[in-house]
């Protein structure tokens, strides 16, 4: 009997696939029904390498490959945050590959990781 492969999330590093990452993500936002295309802001959401080093980019890798990504902007004064509240941090440019059956878990793992930081462990 084989075993799954095994999902692991981590943060983006030296010689990962960001262009697959940051694929993945467009891929995701262009699959849903009323995605309002706009062709800068569809480039800005895969563009990872713009971003990496200014916020964390988290990776959900299955056997090595991209299948979901998503971008942690920790604090207001960061030029990737979304809302200007002093207390806020924010979710930004996420996407789970859409042509796997996930059914939430790599939004749960995404979650999960975060918390886990977050928390220290």
């Amino acid at each position: 009997m084989t075993s799954a492969p095994e999902l692991l999330v981590r943060i983006a590093r030296s010689g990962d696939d960001l262009e697959a990452a940051g694929d993945a993500v467009r891929r995701a936002y262009f699959a849903l029904p009323e995605y309002p295309r706009d062709a800068a802001y569809d480039i800005v959401i895969g563009d990872l390498a713009s971003r990496v080093d200014e916020v964390d980019v988290v990776l959900a890798l299955l056997a090595d490959r991209v299948v979901g990504c998503l971008t942690y902007v920790a604090d207001h004064d960061n030029p990737h945050a979304e809302f200007d509240d002093p207390g806020s941090a924010s979710f930004r440019y996420f996407g789970v590959d859409p042509d796997g059956d996930w059914d939430g878990i790599i939004g749960l793992a995404f979650v999960l990781h975060l918390r886990a930081a977050s928390a220290g462990v």
